[in-house]
């Protein structure tokens, strides 16, 4: 994605006849940076682009490259969870998530410094949020 980062600057700079170099991460103008996402170098499907394409933000009008890296791991990442959990049965899930829900409620109980056995099954949404 770098290189075609890189052209894709040249080519915007040689439109407005600006000679100058382009940076190590340019800004390129949002269809040019979506053309790059979707060349076949990249090897990205239209779901992983539209997902990078929505993290990385437009700033006076140009696309930043430099978190690309980041976005690409990230959607990647979240990308494999889905696939992930959409393969694990419901009672698979139901028997993994009352696990790390039953381990959160103790350690939470412990941090309060409570052992009421009745008042440490109460978890904050936030935590239930992160899990």
């Amino acid at each position: 994605l770098e290189g075609a980062f890189r052209e894709a600057a040249k080519v915007e700079a040689a439109e407005l006849g600006d000679g100058t170099s382009p940076h190590a991460y340019p800004s390129l103008k949002r269809d040019n940076f979506l053309k790059c996402l979707a060349s076949p170098k990249a090897n990205l499907d239209r779901h992983m682009i539209n997902m990078i394409a929505a993290r990385i933000k437009d700033k006076d009008g140009k696309t930043p490259t430099k978190g690309v890296k980041d976005a690409v791991f990230t959607c990647h990442l979240e990308n494999c969870k889905r696939q992930v959990l959409e393969q694990i049965t419901g009672s698979s899930m139901e028997e993994h998530l009352r696990h790390m829900l039953g381990n959160a409620e103790k350690k939470h109980a412990q941090e309060q410094g409570r052992t009421d056995e009745s008042r440490s099954k109460i978890l904050p949404a936030k935590k239930v949020h992160e899990l």
